[in-house]
């Protein structure tokens, strides 16, 4: 889509002058992102007001999610249903989140339309769009002209780049925001710019310059208004006597014929001033809405306001009605007070309006520009959505807001509108849901569709149908609930039936009729069911990151048929045309989820959207991973998502340690290698560690290799008392009893002898009672600085090689 969800939420919601004013803070940097929560999706900003110089805090919740998007601003505004303020904070969200700014969002890019946000063509914004690869084989694809232009006016290029045995068509427009709207058929889903998009980027930067797509913009206005001072226009014949020329993307016009000289407007040519309009008291009118049917566009229903004088209960007019205009000024005075807003909420439902939305969120929906041919018949799914998306919530406020307007209509004559083509109607505010009834009758399935009303099923021909979201039922209105249940109704005709060959059947049961299930009732014949009884489920687990914590959700796998925590009802699944109903086994999945709870004890449970978390600190400590991969693996856990994690992406392996150690006079050099299965690790990076009391190193895949208590209890003395050198580590030979936890890893036989034969020889030294022995006179200042007590003395001079001074 043209507008990321985000966008989306504020053109939906916003009137035209709060997103104007909202993005007037935006664009001059009045948005100031306080804080994050990462795992709660809440982040607050702090916006400037733009006519005042005061502030206000604007909290967003569940920012990656738009159906659960909720906005909350600490200003008074209350006209609408979101303020400038929370505005101008979507869109400095928008552009965070489309940076990739922000961890826990994984960015990935549909080349059938991407944004590129940049305003002229430059090597420096093309290489932060694309790969390195990419762009250096599109440098070698743009000067061979690989890209074959076929079309380029109105700032749109289009063209057909060969790759292979295919040829991709990529269109390049430059949007109102004078950024990039492209778009392609490739599957590259890491870069906005794939390699066929950024070959005709570069073709079109080599051939024609950075400022081109400025040079295609239409500037017949501005033209006009340079001619106009010589008494032109573009309608006139130039040639010889002007030519326009651009600089930084503007028009400038050159006189060529030095004859042609400046005109004074003549004062006829002037426009005449607007007549002041003068408001006239006349008796109050009521409005009323209409809801008309006579249209040939989708989605075959418009919305019209008449006026007109009332009986002395104000319950039904009286006389003529008038349907007024609603794309020309109307004088809201007129008519009574608490109902003059129903004039901005009907414009809203005014073809243009909806035009302009679509413009504005489809794909390249500026080349839109007649509404009637572009609705006629039944438009593609994509538009209806973007259709829907704005519409169906309004007809939802509608009838919400005026349920108890004495004044609503409908109007399905092909007369015009009048007092007697409108018949009264009620607005029902509850909304209402499709259920569906699947049976089988001879060589077919039928679908029927029916729908709660007041407590009963009401089947759908029973129903008058306005159109896919509206039905009436004996002359009261009702709106369908949600897009997902108007996509299913279009597919029933008035009948609300559909009939299914059982050729077709199984096909269309699981890829269809299921799919259904998920959103709506669906009620099942029993010759089309197989009950499962509560078999045991396979266990899954799913890990993801934010910022810092680590999220575990878990889930259960039932005949492949996957469900999260927090999953209600029974699975439905289709095999060969019938529908297999398996009983959860609830017992079963609640033990695992009794698992979880007891994985750590600062372990922490998101009861809302059903998954654990735990600091990222608390992971990588006392060997937890190992105890919790060695559970899971106990338990026939399958874990997802480890190769998703960043920061706490920890290899499962378990480090292995290879020791060499050779000997010489006065010290020994042990060579270690460490891996953690194919990644290897250097000495230095484990000093490192241990010097930033850290129990894990940082791998060369990005990956998390965790010391475990035992390998440093074997080891961390060892490179501590050491120089360190490349991978070798250098003790001095007074240093070889640390070496004794090594001596399982060492390979060489004779220097295990040597450390043994060492040892003895200190046992032996030791098994002697020194304790009263104290050095000589003349060697304590020497042996002062060592702070030796006991027999500690003897041994360090005997190590240190000075044992000749012991004869005396």
């Amino acid at each position: 889509m043209s507008l990321p969800p985000l966008l989306r939420y504020v053109y939906n919601h916003g009137t035209e002058e709060v997103i104007r004013r909202g993005k007037k803070i935006f664009y001059t940097a009045g948005v100031q992102m306080l804080d994050v929560d990462h795992l709660l999706e809440q982040v607050r900003f702090r916006v400037r007001n733009d006519l005042y110089q005061n502030y206000y805090t604007v909290t967003v919740f569940k920012y990656l999610n738009t159906k659960e998007l909720t906005v909350r601003c600490q200003c008074p505004y209350n006209l609408g249903e979101i303020c400038r303020h929370e505005v101008a904070a979507l869109f400095q969200l928008n552009d965070i989140l489309q940076s990739g700014f922000f961890e826990n969002t994984d960015i990935t890019y549909d080349q059938k339309h991407t944004i590129v946000r940049m305003r002229q063509i430059n090597m420096q914004m093309l290489r932060i769009f694309t790969d390195v690869d990419i762009l250096e084989k599109a440098e070698k694809w743009a000067n061979s002209n690989k890209a074959i232009i076929t079309t380029n006016k109105n700032e749109t290029i289009e063209a057909e780049v060969p790759d292979e045995d295919q040829t991709y068509k990529v269109v390049i427009r430059q949007n109102e925001d004078r950024y990039f709207d492209t778009s392609c058929g490739c599957a590259e889903t890491k870069h906005p710019l794939c390699l066929h998009k950024a070959t005709l980027f570069l073709q079109v930067l080599k051939k024609y310059g950075a400022q081109y797509f400025q040079t295609m913009q239409d500037w017949d206005i501005q033209k006009n208004k340079l001619l106009y001072q010589y008494g032109f226009s573009l309608k006139d014949d130039l040639k010889n006597k002007f030519e326009f020329t651009y600089e930084n993307g503007k028009p400038f016009l050159r006189v060529l014929d030095t004859s042609l000289k400046k005109v004074v407007v003549s004062e006829k040519l002037k426009p005449e001033p607007r007549p002041v309009e003068v408001a006239v008291i006349e008796e109050e009118r009521r409005l009323g809405i209409v809801l008309d049917t006579n249209v040939k566009w989708y989605p075959f229903v418009n919305l019209a306001l008449v006026a007109g004088n009332t009986d002395e209960d104000a319950k039904k007019f009286i006389g003529p009605i008038e349907k007024l205009e609603l794309s020309q000024y109307i004088n809201a005075v007129k008519y009574k007070e608490e109902e003059r807003e129903l004039i901005p909420i009907v414009r809203k439902f005014l073809p243009e309006e909806i035009l302009k939305y679509l413009k504005k969120n489809l794909p390249f929906g500026d080349l839109l520009d007649d509404y009637a041919e572009v609705l006629k018949d039944f438009p593609s799914e994509d538009l209806r959505e973007q259709l829907w998306e704005y519409v169906l919530p309004k007809y939802q406020k509608l009838f919400d807001r005026y349920r108890s307007h004495p004044f609503c209509f409908i109007h399905d004559s092909t007369k015009a509108i009048s007092s007697a083509s409108i018949s009264p109607v009620e607005f029902v505010s509850k909304t209402i849901h499709p259920q569906l009834s699947v049976v089988k009758e001879n060589n077919e399935v039928l679908i029927s569709i029916s729908w709660a009303i007041d407590g009963k099923a009401v089947p759908h021909k029973e129903l008058k149908v306005l159109n896919a979201a509206l039905l009436m039922d004996d002359y009261r209105l009702f709106c369908v609930g949600n897009i997902q249940d108007v996509k299913i109704v279009e597919h029933f005709d008035a009948t609300g039936e559909l009939r299914i060959g059982m050729a077709e059947w199984p096909d269309f049961l699981e890829k269809t009729v299921i799919p259904w299930s998920h959103k709506i009732h669906v009620n099942f014949s029993d010759d089309l069911v197989e009950n499962i009884n509560k078999t045991k489920p396979a266990y899954h687990l799913f890990l993801q990151e934010r910022e810092q914590m680590l999220i575990l959700q878990p889930a259960f796998s039932y005949n492949g048929v996957e469900i999260r925590w927090g999953f209600f009802g029974d699975l439905v699944q289709a095999h060969e045309g019938v529908v297999k109903i398996i009983k959860r086994n609830e017992a079963v999945e609640e033990e695992f989820i009794q698992l979880m709870r007891t994985l750590h004890s600062d372990i922490q449970v998101n009861a809302k959207d059903h998954f654990f978390y735990l600091p990222g600190n608390t992971v990588l400590a006392n060997n937890w991973f190992f105890r919790f991969t060695d559970l899971m693996r106990e338990w026939n856990v399958e874990v997802f998502g480890m190769e998703g994690l960043k920061n706490l992406r920890i290899n499962v392996h378990k480090p292995e340690t290879r020791v060499q150690v050779t000997s010489s006079i006065d010290w020994f050099d042990a060579s270690i290698d460490i891996s953690f299965g194919d990644q290897t690790v250097t000495i230095s990076d484990v000093k490192k560690a241990l010097a930033q009391k850290q129990n894990f190193v940082r791998l060369g895949d990005g990956s998390v290799g965790i010391l475990p208590e035992e390998w440093l209890k074997k080891y961390a003395l060892v490179l501590k008392m050491g120089d360190t050198k490349g991978n070798k580590v250098r003790l001095k030979k007074y240093h070889y009893s640390v070496l004794d936890e090594l001596m399982a890893d060492v390979d060489e036989d004779s220097i295990q002898q040597e450390l043994e034969n060492k040892k003895v020889k200190l046992e032996n030294i030791l098994s002697n009672d020194f304790s009263d022995v104290q050095p000589p006179e003349h060697l304590r200042p020497l042996l002062r600085p060592y702070q030796l007590s006991g027999f500690q003395w003897l041994v360090f001079l005997k190590e240190a090689g000075w044992g000749g001074i012991l004869a005396d």
